[in-house]
């Protein structure tokens, strides 16, 4: 939706709105997985007594999407320090200028609407945008996978609890 806005020869949101989508484009996601169950039963051993195929299949699923999330991050935060963001930010100063509401901006780094209008419309913007709304796009389908297979895990341990009970 936002690269669709600022694509367009005539602008058709109001700024403050398209400042909104470009912050949820341009913040990051940061999240770290924490299992310390998990790897205390890896390392103690315990881990190769769960009888149940289908928790070690999960959680096979979950650390290789951990370790894909934590590659993509790192090419994220390199895109971030030294790729197209970087550029960007070289060119225009401050990268906050695209999300951030005029008022919250350092006054040397105020742009009029004018100004605000042509670095949307250049195309290396358009670029580091389009690559950072990828870079999320794909980050939240890492966390979904996570999301979805921990939710698995926890619904098959808690069937196996209560098989146990009875």
């Amino acid at each position: 939706m936002y690269l669709k806005h600022i694509g367009s020869r005539e602008l058709t949101i109001q700024i403050d709105s398209l400042k909104k989508l470009g912050d949820f484009i341009t913040y990051g996601i940061p999240y770290d997985l924490n299992l310390p169950i998990y790897e205390d039963s890896k390392s103690s051993g315990r881990l190769s007594m769960i009888n149940n195929k289908k928790v070690l299949t999960l959680y096979a699923e979950i650390m290789s999407a951990d370790i894909g999330g934590t590659i993509h991050r790192k090419i994220s935060n390199d895109m971030y320090y030294n790729g197209s963001d970087w550029e960007l930010r070289k060119e225009i100063g401050l990268s906050e200028i695209l999300s951030t509401p005029n008022e919250m901006i350092p006054e040397r780094f105020r742009l009029t609407e004018k100004e605000f209008l042509e670095i949307l419309a250049s195309p290396s913007t358009f670029a580091t945008l389009n690559n950072s709304l990828q870079m999320k796009v794909v980050r939240i389908k890492y966390m979904n996978r996570i999301s979805n297979g921990m939710t698995k895990v926890i619904k098959l341990l808690e069937e196996e609890k209560n098989n146990l009970k009875l």
